[in-house]
């Protein structure tokens, strides 16, 4: 059953390309250590082991704070409804100090950046997103979604696991029909109250406030300001789906076990036809990913231009002379194959004032005729031909290509007089 977990959604769509949200293991971890609560040892191991997964989190990708935070909550609720409200709030001091200690040694608090950010409600997830394959599935039809950024909120379940559960239905329909008497699946129905709120709890928190199904708007829920502010520290409130995602694969795959309980045998052909089946499903996208990422030089980019290529040859840094960067990952991308830096990148946070108070001082240096040998120097056409005669009184080499002026230091003339 665990390999279903390998062939997850989220798993695939991030692997290689947003490798630290593929950590998809935070969450069956925090899963296990819920779980299986009861066999560890002693409450100070499981103060250290919830205190580490704060730090892991932080570690990783600060996005798996909340999901295990929610995982926590859930196993907070079961130990004081056991009387170990002291145990409950150790766990959870320990896995906010450590998640806080290690925020503050990564730079978090570092600097004037809003923690929060628009997009909240934008990059959410649908309402279909467990049952829609997206660009990953291949046996289902892709279902429409409301805004292109729902991508954020992907969780198809997959093909196996879906039928896992049209299984567990069919086994449920059959058993009431022939009266055959059901045995308790949860021998403290708080487990199973308190599995369904969590469930409950991250898919809402992934949905909200765009409520959404397939390209229709349902509903808008206006947060006030204040937790606007607060969600807006995760706006891609869409990945919060994943603790659901993970709760629904679990529940298909224990289910059937304990509907064929008495088979064995045919419990374990089911889940390895499943197994097959979700393999088949989401064979597509691994055989892509294999295509893009195992070549040498996958992609060609705006730099790869034999000429353009020949004019920065040796240079070891893009300085951008403007800020809403609109070729910035293929230039990291022709950076990360060449030994380049460049000066401004993608951020998740807008830090664009900070961008432009270096872009300020790169113009302090050119106003005074100092351009780096060792850059090349980019900016739009359109606002080079703005002010032309300021750039074409300096000493240096320049290009036009793709809408963009490219210019580098004169080359120096080294032979002898």
């Amino acid at each position: 059953g665990s390999v279903f977990y390998v062939l997850s959604a989220p798993v695939i769509q991030r692997m290689y390309y947003h490798t630290a949200l593929g950590a998809q293991f935070i969450i069956t971890a925090s899963l296990v250590l819920w779980v299986y609560d009861d066999l560890i040892g002693s409450d100070r191991r499981r103060m250290v082991y919830w205190g580490l997964m704060g730090f892991l989190c932080v570690a990783i990708h600060s996005y798996f704070l909340p999901m295990a935070g929610m995982i926590l909550a859930a196993l907070a609720v079961i130990q004081i409804k056991k009387k170990k409200a002291a145990l409950a709030a150790g766990e959870f001091a320990a896995f906010s100090a450590a998640g806080l200690a290690n925020l503050y040694v990564l730079g978090a608090f570092y600097g004037g950046t809003d923690a929060s950010g628009p997009g909240l409600g934008t990059f959410n997830s649908n309402l279909n997103t467990f049952v829609n394959p997206w660009e990953i599935g291949r046996l289902l039809p892709a279902l429409p979604l409301e805004n292109d950024f729902q991508y954020e909120g992907m969780a198809y379940l997959g093909a196996g696991i879906l039928l896992l559960f049209a299984v567990v239905a069919a086994g449920i329909v059959i058993r009431r029909i022939r009266k055959v008497p059901e045995e308790a699946f949860f021998s403290d129905r708080i487990y199973g109250r308190v599995t369904v709120l969590l469930t409950a709890v991250s898919f809402a928190a992934a949905v909200l406030p765009n409520i959404s199904f397939g390209s229709i708007k349902i509903l808008w829920i206006p947060y006030p300001r204040f937790v606007e502010r607060l969600l807006g520290i995760f706006r891609s409130n869409g990945r919060l789906v994943w603790p659901a995602m993970y709760i629904l694969m679990t529940a298909a795959i224990s289910f059937t076990a304990y509907t064929f309980r008495r088979y064995r045998g045919v419990a374990v052909m089911i889940v390895a036809a499943a197994l097959a089946l979700q393999i088949t499903d989401m064979s597509r996208t691994f055989a892509g990913k294999y295509e893009l990422y195992m070549s040498d030089h996958p992609t060609d980019t705006v730099w790869d231009d034999e000429e353009v290529s020949e004019f920065i040859k040796g240079k070891r840094e893009f300085i951008f002379l403007y800020t809403d960067n609109d070729i910035t990952m293929q230039t990291a991308y022709y950076g990360y194959f060449h030994g380049m830096r460049q000066n401004n990148y993608y951020y998740a946070r807008d830090i664009e004032d900070k961008v432009a108070d270096t872009i300020r001082l790169y113009y302090l240096e050119l106003d005074e005729g100092n351009i780096r040998d060792d850059a090349v120097y980019i900016i739009k056409s359109e606002d080079y031909n703005k002010d032309s005669r300021y750039y074409d009184s300096m000493d240096c080499e320049r290009m036009e290509r793709f809408g963009h002026v490219i210019f580098k230091a004169q080359k120096k003339d080294h032979g002898m007089p």
